[in-house]
């Protein structure tokens, strides 16, 4: 997302109805909008997003240049408020927090025949399922009694076990393919037990998996099946965020590479050294960093940013931190306001070495 400076950042969330007036929030964003200097163009642009729309349509973030170029993107079930900030960095925070909320994850639903196994991509695209069914049928347990029935009954295990390898093979391929890191399993005891032995060793490693319960099939426990399902993303979620606090507070201290202090953040950044990014999801807009054309070319000081094409230039730190991230292949872990751990100024690096 390369725009022209300075950058306008707009967010629209969507109030309640009952607190709702779309005329006092154009009137707002019009006097804000004015106030930063936007232009006209970045006016007019910005103002759409806050024109009476349906009610229960998704909050909206929108990027707009100075000269009226601009990105959009949806926020389905986003929290946020309305907001719009100018400067020469966009501030992604909120829609980096909702991207985070909105993982990619597998859902399996078993039984002895097969699965269903569906695909939900990461930031809340529209989820897609293949059928998996597998080639034994000789799955019932039902046998005539005699000398014959433990045959019956080992040729019904077999079916069963094979059956669920190949709903695994499914499931692990569908895993890789969208870079998920959550499985959640639901459908048949027996069914999801060969299923989550049937799982390759590098899936159980990488990968959350949970068990939903309920059937294969649609039935009144569907409603309360994608309450659960939400939970078990939100806690996955979660759990990431944990695991990299971990991670940070066991690299933490002088010299380490879990460096949580500013500058030396920034000076991490600048030498390309950043494996994840830590920053709040109500970051500090006082402090301010300035960075140049290179992706490395960033600095809390602006005698230190190199010296190119053009002056450098500055924004709010956390919003530079990104941005440097963004260019250096960085990973970026949003922590939510009061989240155990959290580094005091805001921001922190896990580094590569």
């Amino acid at each position: 997302m390369r725009l022209p400076v300075p950058i306008l950042s707009v967010y629209a969330g969507r109030p309640a109805p009952a607190e709702d007036d779309p005329p006092a929030r154009r009137h707002a964003a019009a006097a804000l909008l004015a106030a930063l200097g936007a232009t006209d163009d970045q006016a007019k642009i910005a103002e759409e997003v806050f024109e009476p729309g349906p009610a229960a349509g998704p909050a909206h973030a929108l990027f707009v240049g100075a000269d009226g170029t601009h990105h959009g993107f949806d926020l389905p079930g986003s929290a946020v408020s309305d907001l719009v900030l100018r400067a020469d960095v966009p501030h992604l925070t909120p829609l980096l927090a909702w991207r985070q909320a909105h993982p990619a994850y597998v859902v399996a639903l078993l039984d002895r025949a097969g699965a269903d196994i569906t695909v939900h991509p990461r930031h809340g695209g529209p989820p897609s399922t293949v059928t998996v069914t597998g080639p034994d049928d000789e799955i019932e347990r039902n046998a005539p009694g005699g000398w014959s029935q433990h045959r019956y009954q080992q040729r019904a295990e077999d079916s069963w076990q094979h059956n669920a390898r190949r709903a695994a093979e499914a499931a692990a391929a569908a895993l890789e393919r969208r870079d998920a890191r959550i499985l959640l399993i639901g459908g048949d005891v027996r069914a999801v037990r060969y299923f989550t032995e049937a799982l390759p060793a590098r899936i159980r490693r990488g990968v959350t998996v949970a068990d939903i319960g309920g059937s294969r099939y649609t039935d009144g426990t569907w409603p309360l099946r994608a309450r659960r399902i939400a939970e078990m993303v939100a806690c996955a979620v979660d759990g990431r965020t944990a695991d990299v606090l971990a991670e940070l507070s066991d690299l933490a201290g002088p010299g380490g590479r879990g460096p949580d202090r500013p500058s030396a953040v920034i000076r991490a950044l600048a030498q390309g050294r950043v494996r994840t990014l830590l920053a709040a999801e109500a970051p500090d807009r006082v402090r301010t960093a300035w960075f140049g054309t290179e992706p490395t070319d960033v600095a809390v000081h602006r005698a230190e940013v190199p010296a190119r094409d053009r002056p450098p230039r500055y924004g709010p730190l956390t919003d530079v931190a990104i941005r440097a991230a963004i260019l250096t292949d960085a990973q970026i872990r949003i922590l939510p306001a009061g989240t155990p751990g959290s580094p005091a100024s805001g921001i922190a690096a896990i580094c590569r070495f």
